[in-house]
C-alpha cells in the first residue's frame, strides 16, 4: 500500500508520528522500523502532526476543520472545531503552547 505522508516531525527519541493524506496518523518505532499504532479517519486529509515532548499526546490537523488530540493509545481523545481548515500545527519545546495556522474563508455578511 502506498501512502503519501504530509507531515513527519523530528524528535530526539526513537518514536515518530506521521500524518497522511489518506486520513491516517501512525506511530512508528524507528529502532526496528515498525508501525506501532494507527488511527485512520476516512474523509480527513491530515496535513500536520506533532507530539508533546513526552509523547503522551499527539495533535493533528487536516481537512475536516478540527484540531484533534490523540491519547497514548493513538485514539482521538478530544476534538476542537476551528471553523477553518488548519494546515500546520507547532508545539513549543515545553509542550505547553500550541500554535496552529490554516486557510481563512471570508464570508460576506449583509448589514
Amino acid at each position: 500500500m502506498k501512502t503519501r505522508f504530509q507531515s513527519l516531525p523530528f524528535k530526539c527519541n526513537l518514536q515518530r508520528y506521521t500524518a497522511g493524506l489518506d486520513g491516517a496518523v501512525y506511530e512508528w518505532k524507528l529502532k526496528d522500523f515498525k508501525r506501532e499504532k494507527e488511527n485512520v479517519l476516512k474523509g480527513c486529509n491530515y496535513t500536520c502532526v506533532v507530539s508533546t515532548p513526552d509523547s503522551r499526546n499527539i495533535y493533528a490537523v487536516g481537512s475536516d476543520k478540527k484540531l484533534k488530540e490523540f491519547d497514548e493509545t493513538n485514539q482521538i481523545s478530544k476534538e476542537y472545531p476551528t471553523g477553518s481548515v488548519l494546515t500546520q500545527v507547532v508545539l513549543s519545546v515545553s509542550g505547553r503552547t500550541l500554535f496552529a495556522v490554516g486557510l481563512c474563508t471570508l464570508n460576506q455578511v449583509d448589514p
